[in-house]
């Protein structure tokens, strides 16, 4: 499959409180720009692509479908995609209905779909499974402790430095990025991003239905009102995400400018292993921070929108075929789980403390 448009990155500095984020034409965005499409030369072209595919064309459509789809008005809601506050996070604010996407979160994201997709793809790889003898063992090992490197990396940029690391300067990363063209991996991972995008949007657009309707939820002794809320939002925004991928599947649209895809129908499931995963390194790197709660939070709206598919594919005639969905969340979940499995091992002999004391010093 030849490259397409993908999702576009910013590399701007991200600021304390929420502010306007500003816009740089340095060459590492450049250099960023031309490993997300082969198409892109300039900040031009980066900038003409935005225009097309940009987390701000992502939400008016989301906004506009969501309208349209549970036959309400939240056009009032202003959502920002420029503001940041340096957060891996989305968030709708009652107070003057308004959305704001950190770009931290979109570019987060990114880093995260590409660190899970090329380590399960070395992982899974015919030469990789089939050993043959202890050179290739001892190969296997040290790929698995380079990726488990890259991935410990990008989440201590979130989480200590609330900053973006810039994944292509990392040697098998641009490896797989100067594929472009050749392997159909980045369009994996573009698509999965973006329905992962998608999600999110739709999640806070059904937090702003609720409020604007005066739709309100009770606790019992299993959820709080605010757990039953986020699981209500998930399904709403799902249900959607569903419609969306049918419709551009049936729109004619051509493919170097489809945005979702059948295969990307469990990304909202990968957003919430997203935040499983920060908050599990997080209590690693702050072990007296309390985020027991958060995690378990995640991990439950994770089994709720399971539970919800389960359901939805049951219940109503399910658009299209699942097959290639699911072994795209697996190689997310492959990756997910060979790196706690790592975390655990490094975290008992040492050798985690000694990572992130390097990352201290960097």
């Amino acid at each position: 499959m030849s490259a397409k448009n993908y999702m576009v990155l910013f590399t701007e500095s991200h600021l304390d409180e929420y502010e306007l984020l500003k816009e740089t034409e340095d060459k590492e965005q450049i250099l960023l720009g031309k490993s997300i499409s082969e198409k892109l030369n300039t900040t031009s072209d980066l900038k003409e692509l935005d225009k097309l595919h940009g987390v701000d064309i992502v939400c008016q459509k989301v906004v506009q479908k969501f309208n349209e789809f549970y036959k309400c008005n939240i056009e009032q809601v202003k959502v920002f995609t420029k503001l940041t506050k340096r957060e891996t996070n989305a968030s709708y604010y009652m107070s003057d209905k308004s959305i704001i996407i950190d770009p931290l979160l979109i570019d987060g994201l990114h880093n995260f779909f590409v660190i899970c997709y090329i380590w399960e793809d070395f992982m899974y790889s015919d030469e990789n499974i089939k050993v043959r003898n202890q050179a290739d063992d001892d190969n296997a090992s040290f790929m698995n402790d380079v990726y488990f490197k890259y991935f410990t990396t990008i989440f201590y940029a979130f989480i200590k430095d609330k900053a973006l690391c810039n994944i292509y300067k990392f040697k098998y990363v641009l490896e797989q990025s100067n594929k472009i063209g050749e392997s159909a991996l980045f369009n994996l991972i573009t698509s999965c991003q973006f329905c992962a995008t998608y999600f999110c949007v739709a999640h806070e657009c059904a937090h702003a239905y609720f409020d604007i309707n005066n739709i309100t939820f009770d606790s019992d002794d299993i959820y709080s009102a605010e757990e039953y809320e986020e699981f209500e939002a998930d399904k709403y925004a799902y249900k959607l995400i569903i419609e969306l991928i049918k419709e551009e599947e049936q729109s004619g649209t051509i493919i170097e400018d489809r945005e979702l895809f059948n295969y990307s129908y469990l990304a909202p499931m990968m957003l919430i292993n997203f935040f499983i995963a920060y908050f599990t390194v997080e209590e690693k790197i702050y072990p007296h921070k309390n985020v027991k709660l958060l995690l378990n939070n995640a991990e439950n709206r994770l089994r709720e929108l399971m539970k919800y598919y389960y359901f939805y594919y049951n219940e109503y005639d399910f658009p299209f075929e699942t097959e290639g969905g699911n072994a795209a969340y697996n190689g997310i979940l492959n990756s997910l789980d060979k790196y706690k499995e790592m975390l655990e091992q490094y975290d008992k002999n040492g050798k985690l403390s000694v990572i992130f004391n390097t990352l201290d010093n960097c």
